[in-house]
């Protein structure tokens, strides 16, 4: 890249200037700069053939030489105003002969000839020391910050542009318990899911304006992952914010953090709660706290990128889901249906011994198959209803097997039938 002051001054000069002979009045010379809306004149001198400059003339000349003296602008020539002799360079200087012809003439503007022309003497344009001190500044400020602005492409536009696409994502999944609550007639705990449905949306938008989806390193991906589980947490915080879960009377900061607990809670599947009583709570609300676990145990930060991207760009990240040597993206596709599967079979088998709700057996079941631990009830387990024990106990066993693990048995049953077939 050429530097500003290497240049050619040919780049940064102006047309705006007028011809004017020299013969000709102060009031006419005006009368045409106003018309053609200009600050200089180039004054010339007729000489056969042709005519050719001999001084300059700007409107400061003309208010310092002739309005604030008082003289009759109608009376007075350009050639007694002129500053002469006219000082001049070729199209084919630097920026950097320009600057110091300036500081030598004392002048802030220098006539442009054709560097072709053999006479030297056909002005093509006017360079002005405000336009070479600009583009000085301008070119400084685009060399400070070009490294920056390369960092931020190549590091953070892809990070920025992937946790946009799984916001997106998220927002899409989170709409499942914020349709329940409007089904259910459950205004208030609606409202509070759709705040996190329209803010996830939207956040992602943004992020996908100014990020672009491109494959990711391991450690743009771990930044991904980190990132995208802090926002999902925070905005998976405003259902709790809004419907106040906790006690009354709670104060801001608590609210904010006790409802920033819950929500990591759930998305990390960690399980805590300071819910004392999730049953006085509306069923929709119960099923979104472990909705939140479900979307957690499933992985589903790393399922979207493995959906979003090719398998040979995801090879760095099968160590993060334990995937080994198996194929990422159809471990966690086929992890995904097994799972959707194993809920649907436990959620009927509770409600069919024990539970009264199909709502609750299904967060239960989400809690259970994920290691979350949050009961819709705090006395929804009934120790002398061994049967309904026994089922939670068998879908723990099964969270706590690796995924690796479902999929292998699924591979198999299904390498079998084929062989049948």
């Amino acid at each position: 890249m050429i530097e500003p002051l290497e240049r050619s001054v040919f780049f940064y000069m102006h047309r705006q200037f007028v011809l004017l002979n020299e013969n000709l009045s102060v009031a006419s010379a005006v009368k045409l700069m106003q018309q053609k809306k200009v600050e200089t004149i180039i004054v010339t001198r007729n000489e056969f053939p042709n005519e050719f400059p001999v001084g300059i003339v700007t409107d400061s000349d003309i208010l310092e030489k002739v309005v604030i003296k008082g003289d009759d602008s109608d009376l007075v020539l350009l050639r007694s105003i002129m500053t002469s002799p006219i000082i001049t360079l070729a199209s084919n200087s630097t920026v950097k002969e320009a600057i110091e012809s300036m500081r030598i003439h004392r002048i802030k503007r220098i006539p442009i000839t054709d560097s072709s022309d053999k006479t030297g003497k056909k002005i093509i344009g006017m360079i002005l020391q405000k336009t070479v001190a600009d583009s000085i500044r301008n070119s400084v400020i685009e060399k400070t910050f070009r490294s920056y602005r390369v960092t931020i492409r190549e590091h953070y536009k892809p990070i920025f542009g992937n946790v946009g696409f799984i916001m997106q994502f998220a927002g899409i999944l989170l709409i499942v318990p914020s349709l329940l609550a409007t089904f259910m007639n459950e205004l208030h705990s609606a409202t509070g899911i759709y705040l996190t449905v329209v803010t996830t949306f939207f956040v992602g938008f943004v992020l996908n304006i100014f990020g672009e989806k491109s494959p990711l390193n391991l450690k743009q991906a771990s930044i991904v992952v980190v990132l995208s589980f802090v926002l999902l947490s925070l905005f998976g915080s405003l259902p709790y914010i809004y419907v106040n879960p906790f006690w009354n009377n709670i104060d801001y900061v608590s609210l904010f953090v006790n409802s920033f607990l819950e929500s990591t809670s759930g998305f990390t599947t960690t399980g805590f709660s300071t819910i004392v009583h999730p049953e006085d709570l509306p069923a929709s609300f119960v099923f979104y706290r472990s909705y939140t676990l479900w979307v957690g145990g499933l992985s589903f930060i790393y399922l979207v990128m493995a959906l979003y991207y090719p398998e040979t760009k995801l090879a760095a990240m099968k160590n993060m889901i334990g995937g080994g040597i198996l194929k990422f993206r159809q471990l966690l596709s086929t992890i995904t249906i097994i799972f959707v599967v194993y809920a649907a079979i436990f959620s009927i088998l509770l409600y069919t011994f024990g539970s009264e709700d199909i709502i609750d057996s299904v967060s239960v079941v989400f809690a259970t198959l994920t290691s979350g631990g949050f009961v819709p009830i705090s006395t929804f387990l009934d120790s002398e209803n061994t049967l309904q024990l026994t089922i939670i106990m068998i879908g723990m066993i099964i969270s706590a097997l690796p995924f690796a693990f479902h999929y292998g048995i699924f591979s198999r049953e299904f390498k079998t039938k084929k062989t049948l077939e």
